[in-house]
């Protein structure tokens, strides 16, 4: 007999298939990563047609074929994140989001503090005032955090000196996942840290998605995207499409002379 699961899911990603399937990417609390099947959804009169949108939440039934894609029976959507989809910015960034999960999640291995976080994120996405590039990075620095890939962010991992505390200039390798201090000689590849870059991937880290908004970073957010996209790459050891239409979008707006 098969079995069947009904988890909370938040929808990645879809992609059609055939006539009138879907094919989608949802991170459920239960079983972490899923890719199933929804046959039928495509249709106008389909009663899980609202269930597939990518970034809502929503209770969904999943039948386990025993070796292919799971298959979507029936569901009852929780959260569509309205204003979230209007915004185009704030849709943006999300997919964003949804794309770095997508690349950084085994398949069924559940994480429901990762699922529970990135569900608090989109929710202050849709209703809190925080500009979006401020929520999407601090969801990528604690996620990478979470999942440990993020650098030791404490100080020089050879002297001690205590980074943002002392002033001083940190390199952060990439390689070993540790801060270098300018005294101690910069190690090769290294990205480098001011005190203030520091500070504010600090409280990116420490934001809390169920406040009312994230720490204030003017100007300092060029810096802390440039640092964060290098460090997602390297983990990743890919790029990503969102991140470069995010980029292209940022050069359109803002052409530099």
């Amino acid at each position: 007999m098969r079995k069947t699961t009904v988890t909370k899911a938040i929808m990645l990603h879809g992609r059609n298939y055939g006539e009138a399937d879907r094919i989608m990417v949802a991170f459920t609390k239960e079983r972490g990563r899923v890719d199933f099947m929804a046959r039928g959804v495509r249709k106008i009169k389909s009663k899980n047609r609202a269930l597939i949108q990518p970034l809502t939440y929503s209770d969904v039934e999943l039948i386990e074929t025993g070796g292919g894609l799971d298959l979507l029976t029936q569901g009852v959507l929780i959260e569509s994140f309205v204003r979230l989809h209007r915004d185009f910015d704030r849709y943006a960034y999300a997919s964003f989001l949804g794309e770095f999960l997508i690349q950084v999640l085994p398949e069924k291995e559940p994480d429901p503090e990762l699922c529970y976080l990135f569900l608090q994120t989109l929710n202050h996405l849709d209703k809190r005032e925080t500009p979006p590039e401020v929520v999407a990075w601090a969801f990528v620095l604690q996620a990478l955090d979470h999942l440990g890939y993020r650098p030791a962010f404490d100080g020089c991992s050879r002297c001690g000196v205590p980074g943002p505390d002392a002033g001083v200039v940190l390199w952060a390798s990439f390689e070993d996942g540790t801060l270098v201090c300018d005294r101690c000689g910069r190690p090769p590849g290294g990205y480098r840290l001011t005190p203030e870059l520091l500070a504010s991937c600090l409280a990116l880290e420490a934001m809390d998605m169920r406040g009312p908004a994230g720490p204030e970073l003017t100007g300092q957010m060029d810096g802390v995207e440039a640092f964060a996209g290098q460090l997602l790459e390297h983990v990743l050891e890919r790029r990503q499409k969102s991140a470069r239409f995010i980029r292209k979008l940022k050069e359109m707006r803002n052409p530099t002379c």
